[in-house]
């Protein structure tokens, strides 16, 4: 695999990153650049050290997280698209005084948006491809599109206030949808 083919596979293994970071920005009403870049650089981290774990694991378990890593994503995504959608309902001054989007909530997005990153990592052991640069790549690229994601999200959710943490929940549940029924189909 080139250069061009890693980055290619880079940005579709973002994709779903660089859509929660849009919902994120939507989202949390305090979004500011170091929580941008926070955000961005846990996503960037997992989409980068999970394909070198798949990389360090066997066979077996890959079956695992074919068989049930999909339902761990919609289970996750689906509850912080549901919870967001329920904060959404709260009025203005409630919502003033959040906190915004918590360590924990980044760090389950990150994993689940990250879980078919895994199994890229134990394809790349079969093509003997270089772990540490593909992961790289791989981190790299994710940090870019949150970063981008991020600041969209951002301008669009001080523009639509309340709808757009809606509709980032909505998002959310359908990403963890999408990534469901790929994986069953």
């Amino acid at each position: 695999m080139n250069i061009a083919d890693l980055i290619l596979l880079s940005l579709g293994l973002s994709a779903d990153a660089f859509a929660v970071a849009v919902t994120d920005g939507m989202s949390d009403r305090r979004m500011n650049a170091a929580k941008m870049i926070f955000i961005s650089l846990v996503f960037g981290i997992f989409q980068g050290v999970m394909p070198s774990m798949g990389y360090l694991i066997s066979q077996s378990f890959l079956s695992f997280i074919t068989d049930y890593g999909h339902i761990a994503a919609l289970l996750l995504l689906g509850g912080i698209g549901i919870k967001t959608i329920a904060e959404s309902v709260k009025n203005d001054d409630e919502c003033e005084n959040e906190p915004g989007i918590s360590f924990g909530t980044v760090m389950v997005q990150g994993l689940a948006t990250s879980i078919d990153a895994l199994a890229v990592g134990i394809s790349f052991s079969a093509m003997q491809m270089n772990i540490v640069t593909s992961c790289a790549v791989i981190a790299a690229v994710t940090f870019i599109c949150c970063i981008a994601g991020t600041a969209a999200g951002r301008k669009f959710g001080n523009i639509l206030n309340n709808k757009a943490r809606i509709a980032g929940g909505t998002v959310l549940i359908i990403i963890g949808i999408k990534i469901f029924i790929e994986s069953v189909i």
